[in-house]
């Protein structure tokens, strides 16, 4: 869960019913701007999600204004100024508790979860996403669950905790399987590789990446293709094939930052 990931009009839906607003002033903006994030146009994607905020501020609408937060903080968080990332998703939380609302405030958390992971802090991250996931499941929102079991994995893996990280993706794999929202299985397929591999089975963890990253190259995702790329050159590294690692790395590096993903490019460069 690294970007902000384009919404079904079941899921955008669910949320107006459920914040009470009708209005879609500044939607088309917000989609708008998911799409180019996903495509990998971030400084367009930022300058749309700062266009939807402004609309929504003028209007008082209180949901849009911490949509187009939510959006803008993760766009933010790829160009690596993790600091104000945290701060917009912050008042994005501060808002959506504000307002009432469950299902997008656990949204909230589950990205702070991310952002706290990006910081060091596996065991907060940890915490948080597991608050995110109870409320998802409380709900019944499938793909958030994904999500924030993706990220709990990620947490439960950093503090070497591959058994119960191994048990987020088993309970996450139905799902997952299922999820027509390409960058959720995706997601959760670089997770279960790194698991793979953490475990051992280099070869399948290989397989996997390279399947996800043929997908991501299918649809056009950007991010989520650095993601797959990283994912699989660390894994080089640690399985021995360190120059092909270092070349992949490398390449990486260098194409994530003349592009704007500079947390990824950051990544790249301390791995090779």
């Amino acid at each position: 869960m690294n970007w902000p990931k384009p919404r079904t009009n079941i899921r955008k839906h669910s949320r107006l019913r459920e914040s009470g607003q009708t209005g879609q002033t500044s939607y088309p903006l917000a989609g708008l701007a998911g799409v180019l994030s996903a495509e990998g146009n971030l400084a367009a994607a930022k300058d749309k999600y700062e266009e939807a905020l402004t609309i929504s501020r003028e209007s008082n609408d209180k949901h849009q204004c911490a949509s187009a937060l939510f959006g803008m903080a993760s766009v933010i968080k790829c160009q690596g100024d993790l600091a104000t990332a945290r701060q917009r998703q912050e008042e994005a939380l501060a808002i959506r508790k504000e307002i009432g609302e469950k299902a997008t405030r656990a949204e909230s958390l589950l990205a702070l979860a991310d952002l706290t992971m990006e910081e060091g802090r596996a065991k907060d991250a940890e915490t948080l996403a597991r608050q995110a996931l109870d409320e998802f499941q409380s709900e019944k929102l499938r793909e958030d669950e994904i999500s924030a079991r993706i990220v709990l994995a990620r947490s439960l893996m950093a503090q070497d905790k591959l058994a119960e990280a191994g048990k987020q993706i088993e309970l996450a794999a139905v799902l997952a399987a299922r999820s027509p929202a390409v960058e959720v299985r995706l997601s959760y397929a670089i997770v279960e590789a790194r698991i793979k591999a953490a475990t051992g089975k280099v070869a399948e963890s290989e397989r996997i990446l390279e399947a996800s990253l043929a997908e991501a190259n299918k649809h056009g995702y950007l991010g989520s293709q650095y993601e797959i790329r990283l994912a699989l050159g660390e894994i080089e590294m640690k399985s021995g094939d360190i120059a092909a690692g270092r070349r992949r790395l490398n390449d990486l590096e260098k194409e994530a930052r003349a592009r704007g993903f500079l947390l990824v490019a950051r990544k790249a460069a301390a791995a090779h």
